[in-house]
């Protein structure tokens, strides 16, 4: 037997012997339906990006560019704190947001920036503030990475930022990565 394939727009009831009932539609005129695959989404755009920059120095063409574009549309979508100076300022948090957006996720649900300490502390609150939110800042160690998450650690020599500590501390030297596969090293 085939299952049915979803219609959205039909109104369909199943009766007491199994026989189908066809109704009056409950959709009006210009309803639709938005299905999103975000996290695949993502992964697809990093991918893509890893693909065709991999093994390309950040200061040589076609790369130099591709990087003022992350700066550039970001700074149309997210504001003014997106400004491109040259490869040498860090970019991998503007390549993070960068990836999310082209991705489907909105500035209001990540809060892109050019800092990953800003986009990370942001999603603690949401963890702590709106958990049903997409992209909440969780511990590695309660939750598992899969595919599509961003992971982040700090990259201060001497000292410790931890997940409560970045509660409240949004600037910071740090790094972050979009999960592409889950495997062994």
């Amino acid at each position: 037997r085939m299952p049915d394939p979803i219609n959205w727009f039909m109104n369909v009831a199943i009766m007491q012997k199994g026989e189908l009932e066809v109704r009056a539609p409950l959709a009006e005129a210009g309803d639709y339906v938005l299905l999103k695959a975000l996290r695949d989404a993502v992964v697809a755009v990093v991918r893509q990006q890893y693909e065709r920059y991999h093994g390309v120095h950040e200061g040589a063409e076609p790369l130099r560019s591709r990087i003022k574009n992350y700066w550039d549309e970001l700074k149309a979508v997210a504001g003014n704190d997106f400004k491109f100076e040259d490869t040498d300022v860090p970019w991998s948090a503007v390549f993070v947001s960068w990836c999310l957006m082209q991705g489907g996720v909105k500035h209001t649900d990540f809060g892109f920036s050019p800092q990953h300490s800003q986009f990370i502390k942001a999603a603690i609150g949401r963890a702590q503030s709106q958990p049903q939110k997409k992209y909440v800042g969780l511990k590695i160690d309660d939750h598992a990475p899969i595919p599509g998450d961003v992971i982040h650690w700090n990259r201060m020599k001497n000292t410790v930022i931890t997940y409560e500590a970045a509660k409240t501390n949004g600037d910071y030297d740090s790094h972050s990565a979009i999960v592409v596969a889950i495997g062994e090293d």
